[in-house]
């Protein structure tokens, strides 16, 4: 299956920290700390970015020093270059704030890029430390269906990071192994789908989405009060709900409908002569339209990385309870006796 591709990037800065030196070792240690952008919309290219950074630093004697930030490609070529005015570090300072207003959305591509800041002593004009760097990875979101591969986890590219003397990148992992892909045809009045759930590993991030929905198209006009989407679909609406005890996501249909008992007609809003339901009820005879219906759980934008997971929901026991003998458990049969 071809990957879907979404041009978002999701960026994370750092606190850079200079510390206390030890007698005999090097001056400077930087140590990781953090500041969360984005994501950023690669469209949004007029925008700036404050870009505050904040170190720490001891030093035995007065300095002055600059600082400045780069932006270069990852083969070190320059797109972006801002220094700071030249000041005073004074002995035994304790902190010092830089701010740089930098045009991170100017430089988003699909290859990414590095940032680079460093403190220069502006006697010598040489550096102050070893610079601190940063790779910046693009988004690149694929949409996953878990039941089109007998591996049903998922592993996302290395799209968040942080520095601590060496680049360290986070990924985030699914386990899809739980979900189901059929309905519960237990009873044909209503649309049944389990309540079942997926694991989310992440070390840095809470899980987020942006929506979650079964969608359906309606080629038989079977449902007629139920609000069409401005795709074209009907949506069933979805919550992704985090369970403290089991450490996942479950999957629930919400349970707010609207249902006419004589035609068992659903609607997503309250109309005269409907009546709340729990449950999205389906039509008389629907069962005779089952085959032409399909329909699809969407879950978009999950997670850091913002994967989109999309499979096909099918009637595992699509017969009814009464009816014609092709299409129902039970049904009469009989003839003339003479």
């Amino acid at each position: 299956m071809i990957p879907s591709f979404k041009n978002t990037f999701f960026v994370l800065l750092h606190t850079i920290i200079l510390v206390p030196p030890t007698s005999g070792e090097d001056p400077y240690e930087w140590r990781k700390e953090s500041l969360h952008y984005g994501p950023f919309d690669i469209e949004d290219k007029g925008k700036e970015t404050m870009v505050p950074i904040w170190y720490h630093y001891h030093y035995e004697v007065e300095k002055t020093v600059y600082e400045t930030l780069t932006i270069t490609t990852m083969d070190n070529r320059t797109l972006f270059y801002r220094g700071t005015k030249m000041h005073n570090i004074h002995e035994r300072d304790f902190g010092f704030s830089v701010d740089f207003e930098v045009p991170l959305y100017k430089y988003l591509d699909s290859s990414g890029y590095k940032i680079v800041f460093s403190v220069i002593d502006a006697n010598t004009n040489k550096l102050f430390h070893d610079p601190a760097s940063l790779d910046i990875f693009p988004i690149n979101t694929e949409t996953f269906n878990p039941f089109a591969t007998n591996d049903k986890t998922y592993q996302s590219k290395p799209v968040v990071s942080y520095f601590l003397w060496y680049p360290t990148y986070y990924v985030s992992t699914y386990d899809f192994s739980g979900l189901v892909n059929e309905f519960d045809g237990k009873d044909s009045r209503y649309l049944h789908y389990p309540i079942c759930s997926f694991k989310y590993e992440y070390e840095k991030e809470p899980f987020t989405y942006k929506e979650a929905y079964i969608k359906f198209f309606d080629k038989k006009n079977l449902f007629p009060y139920y609000t069409k989407s401005s795709d074209g679909y009907k949506h069933i609406p979805v919550s992704l709900v985090y369970n403290e005890q089991s450490k996942s996501i479950e999957v629930r249909i919400k349970q707010e409908f609207y249902v006419k008992k004589d035609t068992m007609q659903v609607s997503d809003i309250y109309r005269k002569g409907f009546e709340m339901t729990e449950f999205f009820a389906l039509p008389h005879n629907f069962e005779y339209y089952i085959n032409e219906y399909n329909f699809e759980m969407v879950m978009m934008d999950l997670g850091a990385d913002k994967l989109d997971v999309i499979y096909p929901i099918s009637f595992g026991h699509s017969r009814g309870f009464f009816g014609l003998c092709k299409d129902s458990e039970y049904c009469v049969t009989g003839g003339v006796v003479e």
